[in-house]
């Protein structure tokens, strides 16, 4: 007779596409103590981990997964997704890159490492993969004549006319935020994300007041949203508004105070409004959580050298260069 399959596994798995992961994790336990260390049950409960956010953990689980069983492309993205929220940016691309040798059309993976490269402020190779990926998926549009692949395109050529804004080519990220945006069609969370880059395109373009309205426009599909609230504030700052930009920023901070560019931006803010001590605080504060943040760093200095307090420029910049001692900026 063949093997009867497992009830917890099975049970487990009900759970977990139903999204009731905490369900589901003590049935995968239960199955990984009686079949050993499969990948299969070791995928799964990986998964429930890292939604309950022990991520550290889902990690280990699907690094034993990959070493059983490293054929298996979504494992190898599995713990590439892992790694980049644990902060491994390098190990995380080598798994993506994994992924997509196992899997070469594996769009997620593909669009993971260009991710992974705006992460690590690498804008020319982002956009190399982002080049490449928008050009395989418009000849699989022209090939197939399908429409379905269209929401495919506008995430990618949003990804694309963002790293071109990164990489000051903005004039050529409006182009290609506007063919996006036809894309996008009348998907309302997308509209907003490229009516935000392209408001941001449009600022480093000199053109603030278009700029403010687009921006407006984004925000009113997505009101809530951390990036566009502080993508106002930012444009707000560049216009010469700087009062005015210290509110949409300290929204963006409450929707999402891991975010981490908004202090820088807000720290900006309220220095060039005038209000130095918040500033100071702001980036204190910025560096209570990461001491090793270079941007602080060299904000929170740059801006005590101004105001002559060399003293406590000297007292921001110790720590961290005795930690990064080859530091050259």
């Amino acid at each position: 007779m063949p093997p009867q399959p497992d009830p917890d596994l099975q049970s487990g798995l009900q759970f977990l596409r139903a999204g009731w992961f905490d369900r589901a994790e003590p049935l995968f336990r239960g199955a990984l103590a009686r079949h050993g260390e499969r990948p299969d049950i070791l995928h799964y409960l990986a998964v429930c981990l890292s939604q309950r956010g022990a991520v550290q953990e889902a990690e280990g689980l699907w690094r034993k997964a990959v070493a059983k069983d490293p054929s298996e492309p979504m494992l190898h993205y599995n713990l590439g997704l892992a790694a980049r929220r644990l902060g491994h940016f390098d190990e995380a691309a080598r798994r993506f890159r994994d992924t997509i040798r196992r899997a070469p059309t594996h769009v997620e993976a593909r669009l993971a490492l260009a991710s992974i490269h705006m992460d690590q402020a690498k804008f020319a190779a982002a956009e190399r993969e982002l080049l490449e990926f928008v050009a395989n998926v418009d000849r699989a549009i022209h090939d197939h004549k399908t429409e379905t692949l269209k929401p495919l395109q506008a995430r990618a050529r949003n990804m694309l006319g963002y790293c071109l804004y990164r990489l000051g080519q903005h004039s050529a990220a409006l182009e290609v935020l506007d063919m996006a945006l036809v894309d996008a069609g009348e998907e309302p969370t997308r509209r907003g994300q490229i009516l935000g880059d392209r408001a941001l395109a449009l600022s480093a373009l000199g053109h603030h007041d278009e700029a403010i309205a687009e921006i407006g426009r984004a925000l009113e599909i997505v009101p809530e949203n951390a990036i566009s609230n502080h993508a106002l504030g930012y444009i707000l700052l560049h216009a010469g508004r700087p009062s005015d930009a210290i509110p949409p920023i300290q929204k963006a901070l409450q929707l999402d105070p891991t975010f981490g560019q908004a202090y820088a931006t807000l720290a900006s803010a309220q220095a060039a409004a005038g209000q130095t001590d918040r500033a100071t605080e702001t980036l204190g504060q910025t560096l209570a959580r990461n001491p090793l943040d270079r941007d602080a760093v060299l904000q929170l200095s740059t801006l005590h050298i101004e105001h002559k307090r060399f003293d406590q420029a000297e007292r921001t910049l110790e720590p961290y260069l005795k930690a990064v001692p080859r530091d050259p900026r």
